[in-house]
């Protein structure tokens, strides 16, 4: 998610920058008044080159974290006067069109930057604040799913600790061979306090010493997977280690992703190499990534189920991921997918649920034919694992926490979340942390936008207890 709000509005969105043309044409030096400051100036149009009116452009200062929003007039034009000179950001959006933003803009003392750019249309009535808008969080009226008989209740047994300085969103983890955790982050610094323009990322991987809640962060890479040109806007969706190489799914751009794909680091997340990645337009390379936006996937944000210490506790040979279409606001539904271990960089070779009888779970190679996991649901990305204290996989949302035997099902619902601390609450895409688990409790990662009562756009990490019912823990 976004680290920064505009008018209520997530101004932080990352496109890649496949259509349309940047110009960056330094004009004559303006007003001694402003002699500290620079400007922008820009034309806005669609793909025909006619000007777009009202389009919305938005100047992001990453020094400062300000932002400042200017509409298009008639011809299409824009201007910003009295920038701080340094790294800025502007991202443009418009009804109908697909949304641009133009990433790490050197703006200088006494010069204007002028930044042009074409629009290219997309579904009537849609565009990036559309996708971005926040507002109040739709809940689906879960009354009719079964309610878990394994585990009665959850709390949360802490206050939310912050074991150091940090800056962003989406901390994901994994729990490698070596006993140390290796997370993502996304959209701001990582685990540093330090306020310097160069160190803020839309994607980066730490790894982490200790045991939860005392974790010693590194940062080992930004702009995971790979640094792109033009930049992709990689976005984290879930880790997963075994077999000494580690795993990632990734999405690119932000909120209603063009495609997922996976990249894997065989050096413990100190460089990556991405498969099955490619550009709208492009030729497809030859094991390209079938979760696309043209193919109206739904695997585009894959959670991967993460089973112990480097996947130990897997016993039947396949990697499990639950799915969905968009990092927020989707559409409730949860998808199934799964592969043998040693093909899961094979696109090909993956498997999608489409259904289950008599408790047996059948699948296809198509992933049009996939079914809605029974009984799931969530807006926005979560994680998922094994719990060996308890026997069961739990999925884990801003909103609820699931529980089922199998990863197909059948699953239920344990209970809210947050439940009854106000202080957890308004957190979003919590990641629950495989190492540290007790018999009937875990760890978990979430961050927040700031707002009350207490969560901040940073890494939190507290502690769930699952409240069992001993007769049925083993079922």
């Amino acid at each position: 998610m976004s680290s920064f709000q505009v008018d209520n509005l997530r101004a932080g969105a990352r496109m890649a920058a496949w259509s349309g043309v940047l110009a960056l044409i330094l004009l004559p030096k303006f007003a001694a008044t402003q002699a500290s400051n620079g400007a922008a100036r820009g034309t806005i149009t669609d793909a025909r080159g006619a000007p777009i009116t009202g389009a919305k452009v938005v100047a992001l200062d990453f020094y400062s974290g300000s932002a400042r929003r200017v509409l298009t007039d008639a011809r299409g034009s824009f201007a910003f006067d009295a920038l701080r000179p340094g790294n800025h950001k502007f991202r443009i959006s418009a009804a109908s069109y697909l949304t641009r933003v133009f990433g790490n803009v050197e703006i200088e003392a006494n010069q204007t930057k002028r930044i042009d750019a074409a629009l290219q249309a997309v579904q009537p009535g849609t565009d990036g604040d559309t996708i971005l808008a926040q507002g109040a969080r739709q809940q689906k009226d879960l009354k009719d799913i079964p309610r878990s008989k394994v585990i009665q209740s959850i709390s949360i047994t802490t206050s939310p600790m912050t074991p150091f300085e940090s800056n962003g969103d989406l901390w994901f983890t994994t729990w490698a061979d070596d006993d140390n955790l290796y997370g993502t982050w996304g959209d701001g610094r990582g685990p540093t306090g330090e306020l310097s323009n160069p160190l803020r990322t839309d994607c980066g991987i730490v790894k982490y010493t200790g045991t939860p809640p005392n974790l010693t962060p590194r940062v080992l890479l930004r702009d995971a997977p790979t640094m792109t040109n033009p930049q992709a806007d990689n976005k984290p969706s879930s880790l997963l280690f075994f077999g000494k190489r580690l795993y990632g799914a990734f999405h690119t751009p932000l909120g209603d992703a063009w495609i997922g794909f996976l990249a894997y680091s065989d050096d413990y997340g100190l460089h990556w190499k991405r498969e099955g990645f490619y550009y709208p337009g492009e030729a497809k390379p030859e094991n390209a990534s079938p979760w696309t936006r043209d193919q109206n996937s739904p695997f585009r944000n894959m959670l991967l189920i993460n089973m112990g210490k480097a996947y130990s506790l897997n016993q039947d040979g396949f990697v499990y991921a639950l799915a969905i279409g968009r990092e927020y606001n989707w559409s409730g539904d949860v998808y199934l997918a799964r592969v043998k271990k040693q093909n899961i960089l094979k696109y090909a070779a993956w498997e999608y649920f489409t259904g289950a009888a008599d408790g047996k779970p059948h699948w296809s190679k198509v992933q049009k034919d996939a079914v809605p996991v029974p009984n799931l649901y969530t807006r926005d990305q979560g994680s998922a694992i094994y719990h060996p204290g308890v026997k069961r996989y739990l999925f884990l949302t801003a909103s609820q926490l699931f529980e089922a035997p199998e990863p197909w099902g059948p699953w239920s619902l344990v209970g809210d979340f947050p439940a009854e601390k106000p202080e957890w609450q308004r957190g979003y895409q919590p990641g629950i942390i495989a190492k540290g688990l007790g018999s009937n409790s875990f760890w978990f990662t979430i961050a927040s936008q700031n707002r009350p009562p207490y969560l901040s756009y940073s890494f939190h990490v507290g502690q769930m207890v699952m409240q069992t019912t001993p007769a049925k823990t083993g079922d």
